[in-house]
C-alpha cells in the first residue's frame, strides 16, 4: 500500500508563496499537468487531506520546492467521525 502524505500549515504557507512566484493559482492547469497528477490531488493537496506520497512531492517539486519533506505534517491523522444509523436493527 502506498504512504500517504499530507501538508502543513506551515508548508502550505510555503508552497502558497511558490506558487504565486509562478503566477498559478491554487487549481491551475499548468500546476497539475507538471507535477502529471489528476485535479482531484491538487485540490485534496490544498485542502490538507492525505494523498498518495508520490504525488505530494510532485506537487511541491513543480513549483519549485524540492524539500518537499519540509512540506509534511507529521502529526497523526484523526479519523473523521461517521454516522452510523442502528434505527433499523
Amino acid at each position: 500500500m502506498a504512504s500517504s502524505l499530507r501538508l502543513s500549515i506551515q508548508g502550505r504557507e510555503k508552497v502558497d508563496q511558490a506558487r504565486k512566484k509562478k503566477g498559478w493559482t491554487k487549481r491551475a492547469p499548468a500546476w497539475y499537468l507538471t507535477a502529471k497528477v489528476g485535479q482531484d490531488a491538487l485540490i485534496k493537496f490544498w485542502a490538507r487531506k492525505p494523498i498518495v506520497q508520490e504525488h505530494f512531492v510532485d506537487i511541491c517539486r513543480a513549483v519549485g520546492l524540492e524539500d518537499w519533506q519540509q512540506m509534511v505534517d507529521d502529526s497523526p491523522i484523526q479519523p473523521t467521525a461517521s454516522y452510523i444509523d442502528f434505527s433499523g436493527l
